[in-house]
Formats: structure tokens, C-alpha cells, sequence
């Protein structure tokens, strides 16, 4: 996987060692922050008045936001757990397979609200657009629920 050049600056700068397990405090905020954010977005998506223009604001700012995290995680998780195993290990495997499972995931939302906007009459959010966008932000849940636990051990000094 190519390394987008800031994260090969940003890890060449902070390349001491402990420097990087001290993001993983940063990166467990974020989860909290898109986690807040997923809640909102699900409340919006309750509200009878909820219009596919607000929600298709909020989904590109989650967007957004989970983009600008996974990021971070390529610049500061890969190379700590590239550190840990040498060669790509299952650990880095897996994590790189979340990526692109939510980047996959980030672009059907995308798709799925642009959809909506072009063929539906209305501008309300009918019951199967509702239940569409809560399984979705489910799934974006759950992905970060699976990472927590990695970087509480990195965070605790523990290896992953």
C-alpha cells in the first residue's frame, strides 16, 4: 500500500521511540467524536422532518471525518504494528482490510443518498431511506468498535 507523502512526513518526524503509541489516546477520541456524530446522525434520520439534503450534508461530514481518521491510522497504527511483526502480519492485514471495507462502505453511502436525491418525488425521508441509513451507520459503528481494542493495548505500551 502506497503511503500518501504527509504520512511519511509525519512518521519520519515523530519516529522516536513512544511517539506513535501516543496517538493512540488521539485516535481513541476520534471513535468517541464519529461515535457522537453516528448518534446525531441517527436522530436525525428519526425526525418525520429529516430532508435528504440534511442528511446527505451530515453523511458527507461523517464522510469526511472517517476519512481524515483512517489517515491518521495509516500514518501512526501501520507502521507501529509493521514494527511489531516485520513483514505484513495479520494484524496490519486485517486493518488494512477494514480500510478498504470502510472506504468501500463510505462510497455506497454516497451512491445510495445520490440515488435517493436523483429518483425520489419526495424530499422527506421515506421508512426504507430511514432503515437504509441507520443499518449503515451501524456498519460504521461496529468498525469502530473493532478498533478500540487495539488501541487501548497500544496506548497501555502492549503490543497489538
Amino acid at each position: 500500500m502506497e503511503r500518501p507523502l504527509v504520512c511519511q512526513h509525519l512518521t519520519a518526524t515523530l519516529a522516536g521511540d513512544g511517539q506513535l503509541e501516543q496517538w493512540a489516546p488521539v485516535l481513541l477520541q476520534h471513535h468517541r467524536d464519529l461515535r457522537r456524530e453516528i448518534g446525531r446522525l441517527r436522530a436525525l434520520v428519526q425526525d418525520p422532518g429529516c430532508r435528504l439534503l440534511q442528511l446527505d450534508a451530515r453523511l458527507r461530514r461523517l464522510g469526511r471525518a472517517v476519512s481524515m481518521h483512517l489517515e491518521l491510522e495509516a500514518c501512526f497504527l501501520e507502521p507501529t504494528l509493521m514494527r511489531q511483526e516485520g513483514a505484513p502480519g495479520a494484524a496490519l492485514l486485517a486493518l488494512r482490510q477494514g480500510y478498504a471495507d470502510l472506504q468501500q462502505l463510505l462510497r455506497q453511502s454516497a451512491d445510495f443518498v445520490q440515488r435517493e436525491k436523483l429518483s425520489c418525488a419526495s424530499v422527506h425521508l421515506s421508512r426504507a431511506q430511514r432503515a437504509a441509513t441507520v443499518r449503515l451507520l451501524v456498519r460504521v459503528g461496529r468498525r469502530l468498535r473493532q478498533e478500540d481494542a487495539p488501541y487501548r493495548r497500544l496506548h497501555a505500551g502492549r503490543p497489538c
